[in-house]
């Protein structure tokens, strides 16, 4: 009975002091600065539409000319978020699991020299398809920290990890089949310009050593020069001029 009283007591006690004890009065203790509520529709659509207008000012750059028509398409590819706007993911199609899980290391370690502590929700669907989930767990629904993580995770090479980021997830297999027609292509392409590129080296190489010989080659040199005649032992008329400078 004594414990219930004390349990009593401490309930009305956190009851009557839970609103001043508080940043500020009236509002609750969030150490997301945002009164224990998520982050409202329209916040969310001015940020994505945000990241939306810098990706397409950065691939207006000039240093961004010599990019495929499929990064392009790839670099716009962005955050989505749910239909009640709580979460934002990201997916991608991935080809090398280990570095795979080297991505997987980068987006922590952002997390953690950010201090931002959010750890976002990662899975592996189907074996080749990558999903990162921003979410607070504590608002039920988005905080700046998981924008501000969103933003950092962009920052990352995604094709140093071969990871190709996805529209859709429900599409995906039709997305990739398309991806893979232009992959291919490009491959292709490399390839021609890995044969010229080596053919071109090879000519110059023997071009070199052609004329190496030539500069070196002389009368008194062990090379023979090349001749015309059809005797095995020489043309008639060296053999002439040698034995004439030999008596």
């Amino acid at each position: 009975m004594q414990n219930f009283s004390k349990f009593k007591i401490s309930k009305s006690f956190c009851n009557l002091l839970g609103n001043f004890i508080s940043r500020k009065s009236g509002q609750k203790c969030c150490v997301y600065g945002q009164n224990g509520k998520p982050l409202s529709k329209d916040v969310v659509e001015k940020f994505l539409i945000k990241l939306k207008t810098n990706n397409e000012v950065e691939l207006a750059d000039p240093k961004y000319g010599q990019l495929s028509e499929f990064e392009r398409s790839r670099r716009l590819v962005n955050w989505e978020p749910l239909e009640d706007y709580t979460k934002l993911f990201r997916i991608f199609y991935f080809k090398n699991v280990f570095l795979l899980t080297d991505f997987i290391r980068e987006i922590y370690n952002l997390d953690y020299i950010s201090n931002l502590h959010q750890i976002p929700n990662i899975s592996v669907n189907n074996q080749e398809v990558f999903k990162v989930e921003l979410y607070t767990p504590a608002l039920k629904g988005l905080s700046f920290r998981d924008l501000q993580l969103a933003t950092a995770i962009n920052s990352l090479n995604f094709y140093k990890f071969k990871l190709v980021p996805l529209k859709s997830e429900n599409n995906y297999r039709r997305e990739i089949r398309s991806i893979g027609i232009d992959d291919e292509r490009k491959k292709n392409e490399n390839e021609i310009n890995e044969r010229s590129r080596f053919k071109n080296k090879y000519d110059a190489l023997v071009y070199e050593n052609n004329t190496f010989v030539d500069k070196n080659r002389g009368f008194d040199s062990d090379i023979p020069e090349p001749s015309g005649c059809s005797n095995p032992e020489g043309c008639a008329c060296k053999q002439s001029n040698k034995t004439k400078y030999e008596l």
